[in-house]
């Protein structure tokens, strides 16, 4: 290692002086030292490093022993018969984890929404139906994939997209509403319908959720 800034410092715990000098393995988990080896020895006989101008994920190696994900963005460059590597490093921690907890949760109401009595739909502002339960495809008489393919105006008799346009607007996250209204069946059949209509978040995403 011959440059490290306070950045790095932050991230891996070691000083400059602690640090300037030292194998760049000092700050690798044991796992991957010897590919990283065989790497900078094949790139330096081949000049065929494999992963420059690549971002990849491994593990990093803090001071104090405990590994933690990053994110690792490489470069490389001659100066006269010496040849350099940069890394460009990121801690992606709160990324995993946030990754990590939104796939729990995002498990956790399919689940939900699988064993729920009611009919469930999502659909976004434009009525498109993002995501469906089966109770919602037994109620109208579609396959879920069929119902993926249509829109709340194709099943719903009483909202419009100039109505439905209006509650997005005026809903916030966590609000709901109850409305009346009439459903059509796949055969045409009508049924009279009590919905619970709210926003909530999906996939990173707003959608209308209808109970």
């Amino acid at each position: 290692i011959v440059s490290w800034n306070p950045g790095a410092e932050k991230i891996f715990g070691y000083s400059e002086s602690e640090i300037l000098g030292k194998p760049l393995t000092r700050i690798m988990p044991e796992r991957y030292r010897e590919a990283h080896r065989a790497g900078i020895k094949r790139a330096a006989e081949t000049g065929e490093p494999r992963i420059i101008g690549k971002t990849v994920e491994f593990n990093g190696l803090h001071k104090d022993g405990h590994e933690f994900p990053i994110e690792l963005s490489l470069g490389t460059w001659k100066s006269g018969e010496r040849t350099y590597f940069s890394a460009i490093i990121s801690d992606i921690t709160e990324r995993k984890k946030a990754v990590e907890a939104l796939q729990i949760y995002e498990l956790k109401f399919r689940t939900l929404m699988e064993r729920a009595s009611d009919a469930l739909f999502l659909h976004d502002k434009e009525g498109r139906f993002v995501e469906v339960n089966l109770q919602a495809c037994k109620s109208l008489g579609y396959t879920r994939e069929e119902l993926l393919d249509l829109k709340v105006f194709d099943v719903e008799k009483q909202i419009s997209p100039r109505e439905l346009d209006k509650l997005w607007i005026n809903f916030k996250i966590g609000e709901t509403e109850t409305l009346t209204s009439v459903h059509r069946r796949k055969n045409g059949s009508t049924f009279p319908v009590e919905i619970s209509l709210g926003l909530f978040e999906w996939e990173g995403q707003k959608q209308f959720l209808a109970l």
